[in-house]
């Protein structure tokens, strides 16, 4: 095998570096607003908000036009692509709002999920094509980093190997360019849990996964200083008889990471969603407070799906953005706390705790269409064949005994009265001498 190769540049490796070491600040994490404009459309219509690409562009705007004390918070903020054509109504681009407050911006660079063929509901994601001209059209733009997600579903028989590999090889492929044009790639690695599968389930798959994803990075020569890790915590299904405390959880996924991400890596970001926000407190504040070793740096993530509360004081009113800009900076202040395992349980009320149901948010997460009928599924190739329970008593001797019987009684007789009777009971009976006898009937 040839060892020769290029390598990033010592300049380019040194400012991938100096990207992550600011966006792994201490007590610092990222805002993900990365939502297409179908899913934030969703989002309106759940809040009863007016849909439309104006009323997208105010609610991002009331995001980013926050206090000065946000990024004492953040570090970064990841964005759809639509946002870096969006302005203000002064005429200024939506993300130098948070550059001037010395955050980074981000780009989410993936355009989604699509079937693998023959595989059993998996998925892979596309974008690669343009990657290259994309991400220095972003970097023009003032954007640092780049983000892509692949999807792992845990089943019974999946992930399959072909997933595994495909989205590795993947992953692989988009870090290699997005350090190319100088922009920090973080690898989203989301590990969707089945309804029963238990904690050691979900560890053994996701340890599979990583050693994977890593082995990929180092055959694409991926600098490994200058690349982050999203993964979600550990989790059971919501039908699994186990229960598992915040500190169970923290330290199997810990364990989890310390066997598979190198100690090069420069940070993982751990994304919780545990139905309301203060369960969410309490698992990152777990993570902080694990005396176990953690040879990289550990941040949060802010995403989505935990900003319910922020919708319900906004509601799509100019009069309630400092409401709802007052009710982001104290959710961002409790997650840092979290984050350095100073958040105290029970502290964080918020409006979406108090009074709403936030299983209508699951329909924010966007599905895939289904696979066609007559795709031949994994299930159905790899599936093994079932193992049937022997019987003490098998019916082949009973067989040759009624044979044998018959046989027995042709014999004896030398001239048979050859009734239809009689022809119905040699028609039973294999290897007949007498078979000539029977044309006379």
């Amino acid at each position: 095998m040839s060892t020769y190769f290029n390598c990033p540049s010592r300049s380019v490796i040194d400012e991938l570096v100096h990207i992550s070491t600011m966006l792994m600040s201490p007590g610092h994490g990222i805002l993900i607003t990365d939502e297409s404009p179908l899913q934030l459309e969703k989002k309106l219509e759940i809040f009863g908000i007016e849909c439309s690409e104006e009323m997208r562009a105010q609610y991002r705007n009331m995001l980013f036009s926050a206090k000065e004390t946000m990024s004492d918070y953040i570090s970064g903020i990841a964005v759809h692509p639509e946002v870096l054509d969006q302005t203000t109504s002064n005429g200024c681009a939506l993300h130098c709002q948070v550059r001037r407050k010395n955050i980074l911006v981000g780009v989410t660079v993936d355009k989604g999920l699509v079937p693998i063929l023959c595989s059993y509901g998996e998925f892979t994601t596309q974008g690669l094509d343009d990657l290259a001209v994309k991400c220095a059209e972003y970097k023009d733009c003032g954007c640092d980093f780049t983000m892509w997600r692949a999807q792992y579903n845990i089943g019974e028989f999946t992930p399959s190997y072909l997933a595994i590999i495909e989205n590795a090889n993947t992953l692989g492929k988009y870090a290699a360019i997005s350090q190319s044009k100088r922009m920090l790639p973080i690898l989203e690695v989301d590990v969707v849990p089945s309804d029963d599968n238990d904690l050691e389930r979900a560890e053994k798959v996701t340890e599979t996964v990583l050693t994977a994803i890593f082995k990929s990075l180092s055959d694409h020569h991926v600098s490994l200083e200058g690349t982050l890790l999203k993964v979600p915590v550990l989790n059971s299904g919501s039908k699994c008889a186990k229960r598992y405390s915040p500190g169970q959880i923290a330290k199997a996924t810990l364990r989890l990471l310390r066997h598979t991400v190198p100690a090069a890596t420069g940070g993982v970001i751990l994304h919780a969603d545990d139905n309301t926000e203060d369960k969410t407190l309490c698992q990152l504040n777990a993570f902080a407070a694990d005396p176990s070793p953690k040879p990289w740096p550990i941040t949060f993530c802010f995403d989505g799906t935990m900003q319910s509360s922020i919708f319900m004081a906004w509601a799509g009113k100019s009069k309630n953005i400092e409401k709802a800009q007052q009710d982001l900076l104290k959710m961002l202040g409790a997650f840092s706390q979290a984050a350095q395992g100073t958040y105290v349980p029970g502290s964080m009320k918020s409006l979406a705790n108090q009074c709403y149901c936030k299983k209508p948010l699951k329909a924010f997460k966007t599905k895939p269409a289904p696979l066609p009928d007559d795709c031949v599924k994994y299930e159905e190739i790899s599936r093994p064949p079932p193992v049937l329970a022997m019987s003490a008593k098998t019916e082949q001797p009973e067989k040759l005994e009624i044979e044998i019987s018959k046989e027995q009684t042709i014999a004896n007789d030398p001239a048979p009265n050859l009734s239809v009777e009689n022809v119905e009971k040699v028609e039973n009976v294999e290897n007949v001498e007498n078979v000539e006898n029977v044309e006379n009937v």
